[in-house]
């Protein structure tokens, strides 16, 4: 009797379990059934989540497509602003390097011009010095032939005969240097000047002014405004003061004898042309 219990309480078990299972699968059908309905929901919203996105992203890669585009049109145009400007900076350095190449020509003919005048200022300075020193040679040479004349009469001419050629002589030499503009310095009895006199001998003399020239070792020669030698001279002291007068009185005596002479011999030229052109 015990073992039938026990086998109708297993059984009344069994059918227990039986109909929670029964029941558990009735619900979990259920519960399927309210669910199904869920999942498309679902879907739908993560699919639109997904589109926005997509539609962000794309988005933002227009952005930055535009973005890159700007930044090659910026890089284009900054290109050919580059190139406008090493094309302008060439231009300016082909201006310059012509600008050089013509100053240089020129720099190069104006060295050639002034090597040009200083030879020709040259030669021209040589060919008057020339010319001048012929102009002196032609007025000396007659007192040369003077001097020859005599020393061949020495020995047959008298002492007076001599002295009188040599004086004849020495008085055109003299001639022919003042047609040349020379003048003699030949200050005695005059004031000491020390620009036309070399004082060489101090002679005591209360009679004198002071500084008066008593004597005249050397007469000086002058030419134009030059002193070409100083006369050297003796002057005195002890007489009263005197003022020194001005050098140019001496030379414009000088040149004033030496104009009269030159035109002098002018005129003996000018008579000997006509003569000749009447023969």
């Amino acid at each position: 009797m015990a073992k039938a219990a026990e086998s109708e309480a297993n059984v009344a078990k069994n059918d227990r379990d039986q109909s929670t299972a029964s029941a558990a699968n009735k619900k979990s059908a259920a519960d399927g059934k309210a669910a199904a309905p869920a999942a498309p929901a679902t879907g739908r919203a993560t699919a639109k989540r997904d589109v926005a996105v997509g539609r962000t992203a794309a988005s933002d890669a227009a952005a930055a497509v535009g973005d890159v585009e700007a930044s090659y049109d910026a890089a284009a145009e900054h290109s050919e602003g580059v190139d406008a400007c090493q094309e302008e900076v060439t231009d300016d350095l082909a201006a310059s390097q012509a600008a050089l190449a013509e100053m240089n020509d020129r720099f190069l003919r104006l060295q050639a011009e002034w090597d040009n005048y200083r030879k020709r200022t040259a030669a021209e300075r040589e060919a008057e010095r020339q010319r001048a020193a012929a102009h002196l040679v032609e007025r000396i040479l007659p007192v040369i032939d003077d001097m020859e004349r005599a020393v061949g009469h020495i020995d047959t001419a008298s002492i007076e005969s001599l002295a009188e050629g040599i004086t004849a002589v020495l008085a055109k030499l003299k001639e022919a240097l003042a047609k040349e503009g020379v003048m003699e310095i030949d200050p005695e009895g005059e004031a000491f000047d020390i620009n036309l006199h070399q004082a060489v001998a101090r002679v005591d003399d209360p009679s004198l002014p002071d500084e008066t020239v008593t004597q005249v070792y050397q007469k000086g020669y002058g030419m134009g405004d030059r002193v070409l030698r100083s006369a050297m001279v003796a002057v005195s002291s002890g007489g009263p003061a005197r003022v020194a007068p001005d050098v140019s009185d001496a030379f414009a005596v000088g040149n004033n004898k030496a104009t009269a002479a030159t035109a002098a011999d002018d005129n003996e030229n000018d008579k000997d042309a006509s003569c000749s052109s009447a023969v």
